[in-house]
């Protein structure tokens, strides 16, 4: 018999933490709802919200790292993503000033477990 749980938490796709319900079935995401309970949304959740269910499992989801070439899309590990990125970044700071580099984490703001690395990241990088 399968294990159903209901995690209540928020939602962290944007700023706005709406409240959710995450419904799991032995420990897997089978269905995010809009806490009803929850005063700022009142059960109900945007696209992005309901869209999680197919950024945790969606089959053409991308789990390593792409570099594009002239023959397309190949995989690269990791490591040298980062070194890849980092030297450009570096050159396009070079060039154009330290102004010039951002960074998106791809969450609303707010919340520091990522914050505090895109900033270690960010500064990582030799200021010229």
């Amino acid at each position: 018999m399968a294990i159903q749980e209901v995690k209540k938490t928020s939602c962290r796709m944007c700023g706005m933490l709406c409240g959710i319900d995450v419904h799991l079935e032995d420990g897997c995401v089978v269905e995010i709802k809009g806490n009803e309970k929850a005063l700022h949304n009142r059960g109900r959740i945007c696209i992005k919200g309901s869209s999680g269910l197919s950024q945790l499992y969606h089959p053409q989801r991308i789990t390593k790292p792409l570099k594009r070439t002239e023959n397309g899309f190949v995989e690269i590990e990791l490591e040298q993503a980062m070194d890849e990125i980092a030297e450009k970044m570096k050159a396009l700071r070079t060039e154009y000033g330290n102004d010039s580099v951002g960074v998106w984490k791809g969450e609303g703001t707010g919340f520091a477990q990522q914050e505090e690395v895109v900033h270690r990241f960010i500064l990582s990088l030799d200021h010229k």
